[in-house]
């Protein structure tokens, strides 16, 4: 345990509580969700963001190591369905930005195509070595979480629909990652925020499973 890292815990992510507000009517009926919250305080929230994410992966690496963690990224806004949107998908237009993930040979990508317009995912599997691109990927607005999952199931399903980056309106993504045993991670904190970190979504056995191990 860090004294830099402070832990909070909902185990109704549904009920008040400190950490998120989750709409009932928006998830499955009888969906049980708990809730953490890693938390760090700094003069830069980035900062902060980037010592709560380093220390999550590790956590999340020494006792869940049946587990891989993923990193999803999509478009935030529809794009003209043009031949270079299309060849850049997401990926590459990350790597026009300075994000390369070329080096990860775990990387799916997919297209959702709507009034002639269009948005790229991606899901890329992350290690420690990839933690600041994480803090790019994640900045305000931005279509991105982080997802803990067993190593048996596959990520390439949460591809077919893709996400905003809000739980509520993610909420059959979140309960799809859910199902198969997963947690899904969102960053908060931005600018200056007091506090920054993750908060974590999770069916209540797997959540504690961590919160032992804190």
């Amino acid at each position: 345990m860090t004294t830099e890292i402070s832990l909070a815990i909902a185990v109704d992510a549904f009920t008040d509580n400190d950490i998120v507000l989750l709409e009932r009517s928006a998830f499955p009926d009888g969906l049980q969700l708990a809730a953490l919250e890693w938390s760090a305080r700094g003069n830069a929230s980035l900062d902060a963001f980037q010592r709560v994410l380093d220390f999550v992966l590790t956590l999340l690496a020494n006792c869940m190591n049946d587990y891989d963690i993923w990193l999803l990224t999509g478009d935030s806004v529809w794009q003209p369905d043009t031949r270079v949107v299309r060849y850049r998908k997401r990926f590459n237009a990350l790597k026009m930005r300075g994000i390369d993930f070329e080096s990860v040979p775990e990387r799916f990508e997919s297209a959702i195509e709507q009034d002639g317009k269009i948005k790229f995912y991606g899901a890329v599997r992350l290690d420690r070595s990839l933690a600041s691109a994480v803090s790019l990927v994640t900045a305000p607005g931005s279509s991105a979480f982080v997802v803990a999952k067993p190593k048996s199931s596959s990520i390439e399903f949460l591809l077919a629909s893709g996400w905003s980056g809000k739980l509520n309106a993610d909420s059959r993504m979140v309960a799809d990652v859910v199902a198969i045993g997963g947690i899904v991670l969102q960053r908060f904190g931005f600018f200056d925020d007091a506090r920054a970190g993750i908060i974590a979504i999770g069916g209540p056995d797997v959540l504690q499973r961590v919160v032992s191990e804190f």
